[in-house]
């Protein structure tokens, strides 16, 4: 996996997670004018990259390149030129700190932990043998 983003951090969840919270704001009551932070637990691109060694049983390396080459990684893999500086300004958002929150709004309007990211590869992973 090449990046830019250095030992920046993500809170990743799932598209699942985001919508079933949605819908629980859109179905219930008492949400009106309240702001949410929705976000899994902060984790770095390494931290990902592990997650993903045990679910595939395979090496997964990170790559930290500088922006330019992040950028030239993107067109060597097909990636439109104009979408390149909207990559990159994430990249540079999370090496920043930017997506480094803790917040646990997402768990309390799902009313149960997020989904492992580990169970959401081991999907996708059987998705594709199908």
């Amino acid at each position: 996996m090449v990046i830019s983003a250095g030992t920046g951090k993500v809170g990743w969840a799932t598209h699942d997670d985001y919508a079933q919270a949605a819908a629980a704001v859109l179905a219930g009551s008492g949400y009106e004018n309240t702001i949410y932070e929705l976000s899994g637990t902060p984790i770095t691109y390494g931290d990902l990259a592990t997650i993903l060694e045990q679910v595939l049983n395979t090496n997964v390396s990170v790559q930290q390149v500088t922006d330019e080459e992040y950028g030239r990684s993107m067109a060597n893999v097909g990636i439109p030129e104009q979408v390149f500086p909207i990559l990159i300004a994430i990249q540079r958002s999370i090496r920043e700190g930017a997506l480094d929150f803790e917040s646990t709004d997402l768990q309390t309007l799902l009313g149960r932990p997020l989904t492992p990211l580990s169970d959401v590869i081991h999907s996708l992973v059987n998705e594709i043998k199908a």
